[in-house]
């Protein structure tokens, strides 16, 4: 009796595409001569490389098949040609030039594949010269197609993945495909070619019904040479080549949403994707890339420009369609990953747990030269960027070790941090859900999403009697943000106006990173949480210091990192310009709300430029004004046409005289008592905090710290001495912007001080010092806390809209409200009638959003103020027959916001 034969093991297909492969191949095409499965051919696509591969092939793969395609093509197109040219296969290994597998990798693929039903299987991904360092062990992606690996690259292979798993994405290198469900499908997606095409495939086929699966125990080296620029000039411009196929991955990844998704799950995909890659792209813009970020925004528009071959590839993923939309959304991350990764990546100890020194020039670790990492951490807020490379961006100086701050530092800033987004939302929550009352200067959204854009558009402004001036960029900003919200005016007016609440100690948090202290970034965000100026700012209606407020820290970051004497934040010569340019973008986009705020960032220069030369760094001191005066140009030519009118224009500048009764003491400008909050002692503990630096910190700790003090006294004298007429009366919490970031700053160099300064000396006063500055920073959250039992940070109930109640519904033809009263009662910008007496205008009724900015000079207007003056002086008693032709038919005379 003669035993059954074994039946032959189903054939596989390794398909290897070449591109102008390099001295690896050799070893790729040994490791698969060194395959112990029985039944494995090979066949060698390759895509117009500038040598001829095949002498190369037929010494070490005798039995391979070659085939030269002639031209260059994508992964995918040159995949795709085993269709024609192959039958009978079970499966297709689909590998790259530069993978070379372990000797039972294919048996292990092929096994598991059997066991499982899968329709792909996927390896382990390791370094090719560090096997023992994970690159990949299967990845899925988030709903807009945002791809994560499960394995963070160079994580050390502790067999800590090694659980065969189903997965959402099969990374590309070396892929092992059902060959009928390959044919299913089409192949590779021709228009998602050079990057893209494993999110692209692993999609499909899940939606097929297939299964995605990684077997971990087949493991395979990758050498990324495409990524890391090895195929032709060696390494260099890896930077350029990862970017751009970074930009080619997030075009294809959209076109896959528009391919995969059903009609009614794009319906609320699409619009998320839009408003993730605007925020990225805004991101970008304001860390100075501005062609990443221009990528970004049209990625979206780039992956529908084939219209024709996008219905195509829809029809195909419609017609082998086996199961629904949640068949991806089972696997997908929940959240933006990029935002999380960002996140995460903030979680390291910025990559300074080991102390760094200057080595030639380089930035290196006490083990050795260049073995030191530093990674510069750009900005993000909706959505994460990851850190790049430290030695493109931070060769140069570091002034002494970073300190570290420690895990435990970092989970107390991340408690801290949810519970003021906590205490925020509880302070905000009567504003939240409804309209926020038309109060002074608040942004109105009577106009609707329409009348936005019609309100910048138009060049006739209707203050006082009209004007013939361009309107204010911001209106455009509101119009931008309700468009990207679909036409939510009042969720755009409740981010304009209470988004400042957070994005202020955001900024804070942010520009302290340069200081390398995790507490001193705790401690900024907690001081600049607490100061009482947004608030009263909310209460009094202003939002010109609510967005002075959430800009000045940002700015100051900006500032900070150009001057080229910040440990942590060097940026290289290359990257200046693009940083000025980011700089001028922020103060265009503050000064359209606030046009004061254009002046504060010369003031701001100018300070920093005398402390400076104070301490004797007069090339310091000329580069930080460079920087301001060049941020200051490139915001005015931002903002023309309406730069040159408003920036020197006296009325659209500063308002009206707010008058003695106005008039503030200079312990409350200390205090930043500018309305109802800060009237306490509490407030006085936040000096003492920002002070500790004075006295314990050395060296640049106490460099800075000297500087931020010199412009937080300029900016209380600003602010103390315009309220007594002694120098330009600027908008209160306009004024003390700079004041209160740059305090906030100087807290965060206490924390550097206090962990880099402080051991040095011996105990005494100095530890004391330190001790009252850390109760000095949270003691005055006390009223913090209370201000947020109110739920409306004091915000007035009423409104301009409920004084007009009284007038009729209806009326015939166009008419003027008149408006006289302290400027900081009325709902609109005014002009001067006498010092603490304003006045201004509204058509047919209430307030509208331009009304929030004068055009520039009064023109006509004044014929106004002169009619009420000869009321005031009792010249006439026909003011309604005198104010007629005008088009006035109302009186009101607000007597408080």
């Amino acid at each position: 009796m003669h035993p059954e034969p074994t039946p032959p093991a189903p054939a596989v297909v390794a398909v290897v595409v070449t591109c102008d492969p390099g001295p690896w191949f050799g070893q790729v095409l040994a490791s698969l001569a060194a395959q112990d499965y029985p039944n494995l051919s090979v066949l060698v696509l390759d895509a117009g490389s500038a040598v001829d591969p095949t002498p190369t092939v037929a010494e070490v793969l005798p039995g391979a098949f070659v085939r030269l395609v002639g031209r260059r093509s994508g992964f995918g197109t040159m995949a795709n040609e085993v269709l024609d040219m192959v039958e009978g296969a079970s499966h297709y290994l689909f590998c790259h030039d530069d993978v070379a597998l372990a000797p039972d990798a294919v048996r292990l693929l092929v096994e598991e594949a059997f066991r499982s039903n899968a329709g792909v299987a996927s390896p382990k991904y390791v370094f090719w010269e560090d096997p023992a360092h994970l690159l990949a062990v299967g990845a899925t992606s988030d709903k807009v197609g945002v791809v994560r690996n499960f394995a963070d690259p160079g994580e050390l292979d502790q067999e800590q993945h090694d659980t065969v798993r189903e997965v959402l994405v099969a990374p590309g290198g070396a892929t092992l495909v059902r060959a009928d469900l390959f044919a299913a499908l089409g192949g590779f997606d021709p228009a998602v070619d050079h990057s893209g095409e494993d999110l692209n495939l692993s999609w499909r086929a899940r939606l097929a019904g297939a299964r995605v699966m990684v077997v971990p125990a087949a493991r395979v080296r990758h050498l990324e040479a495409t990524r890391n620029a090895m195929r032709s000039g060696g390494p260099r411009g890896s930077a350029t080549a990862a970017r751009r196929s970074a930009q080619l991955a997030d075009v294809h990844r959209y076109r896959t949403l528009l391919a995969c998704y059903r009609w009614y799950t794009l319906a609320w995909i699409g619009p998320l994707a839009v408003i993730w890659a605007l925020g990225e792209g805004l991101t970008r813009l304001l860390q100075g890339r501005p062609g990443d970020g221009w990528a970004a925004v049209t990625g979206p528009v780039r992956a529908m420009q084939q219209p024709r071959r996008l219905w195509a590839a829809r029809r195909q993923v419609q017609k082998t369609r086996a199961t629904g939309d949640g068949a991806l959304r089972q696997l997908q991350l929940k959240g933006n990953t990029r935002f999380r990764a960002f996140l995460e990546s903030r979680v390291e100890d910025v990559r300074t747990t080991t102390p760094y020194t200057v080595v030639a020039g380089r930035l290196g670790s006490p083990g050795g030269r260049g073995q030191g990492r530093l990674d510069e951490l750009d900005l993000a807020i909706p959505v994460g960027l990851g850190d790049e490379d430290a030695e493109s961006e931070t060769a140069g100086r570091v002034a002494g070790e970073a300190p570290s701050g420690g895990g435990t530092a970092w989970h107390a800033g991340a408690l801290i941090g949810v519970l003021l987004v906590i205490v925020l939302l509880l302070g905000s929550r009567g504003l939240l859900g409804r309209g926020l009352p038309q109060v002074a200067t608040l942004p109105t959204t009577s106009g609707g999403w329409a009348g936005m854009w019609r309100s910048w558009w138009t060049a006739w402004q209707p203050n006082g009697l009209g004007a013939g001036a361009p309107s204010s960029p911001a209106m455009a900003l509101l119009g931008l943000l309700s468009t990207v919200l679909f036409g939510a005016v009042g969720t755009a007016q409740h981010l304009a106006v209470l988004g400042p609440l957070v994005v202020g100690p955001l900024g804070a948090w942010r520009a302290a990173r340069s200081w390398g202290s995790k507490r001193g970034r705790l401690a900024a965000a907690v001081f600049y949480a607490v100061v009482p100026l947004p608030y009263n700012a909310l209460a009094g209606g202003r939002w010109d210091g609510l967005i002075a407020y959430a800009a000045m820290p940002w700015v100051l970051s900006l500032v900070i990192r150009l001057s080229g004497l910040v440990p942590l934040a060097f940026v290289p010569s290359r990257r200046a310009t693009a940083r000025v340019v980011g700089l001028g973008i922020l103060v265009a986009a503050t000064a359209a709300v606030a046009p004061s705020f254009w002046y504060l960032i010369l003031i701001t220069g100018v300070a920093l430029f005398g402390a400076s030369a104070l301490i004797g760094r007069f090339a310091a001191a000329a580069r930080l004004l460079a920087v301001s005066l060049a941020g200051a140009v490139v915001a005015f030519v931002v903002l023309i046409p309406w730069s040159p009118v408003a920036l020197f224009s006296g009325s659209a500048m500063f308002g009206p005289d707010p008058g003695p009764a106005a008039r503030l003491g200079l312990g409350a400008v200390l205090r930043f008592h500018t309305g109802p909050f800060g009237s306490g002692a509490w407030e006085w503990l936040l000096l003492v905090a920002a002070a500790l630096p004075l006295f314990i910190g050395r060296e640049w700790r106490l460099e800075w710290a000297a500087r931020f003090w010199v412009v937080a006294l300029v900016s209380f004298a600003l602010a103390w001495g315009g309220r007594r007429g002694w120098l330009p009366t600027f908008p209160l919490e306009v004024a003390l912007a700079p004041a209160a970031a740059a305090l906030a700053a100087s807290a965060a160099l206490g924390m550097a001080a206090f962990e880099l300064d402080l051991p040095g000396y011996r105990f005494g006063w100095r530890q004391v010092a330190a001790a009252a500055a850390g109760f000095s920073l949270a003691l005055p959250a006390i009223p913090f806390l209370a201000a947020a039992g109110g739920g409306r940070w004091k915000l007035p109930s009423s409104d301009a809209s409920s004084v007009l109640t009284v007038l009729p519904d209806n009326h015939d033809g166009d008419y003027r409200v008149l408006w006289v009263g302290a400027p900081a009662a009325l709902p609109l910008a005014g002009w001067k009638l006498q010092p603490g007496t304003a006045y201004g205008t509204s058509v047919g009724g209430g307030p509208s959003l331009s009304d929030a900015w004068n055009p520039g000079e009064a023109g006509a207007t004044r014929q106004l103020g002169d009619d009420l003056r000869l009321v005031e002086g009792g010249l006439t008693t026909k003011l309604g027959h005198i104010l007629g032709p005008a088009g006035v038919r109302y009186l009101v005379v607000p007597l408080a916001t």
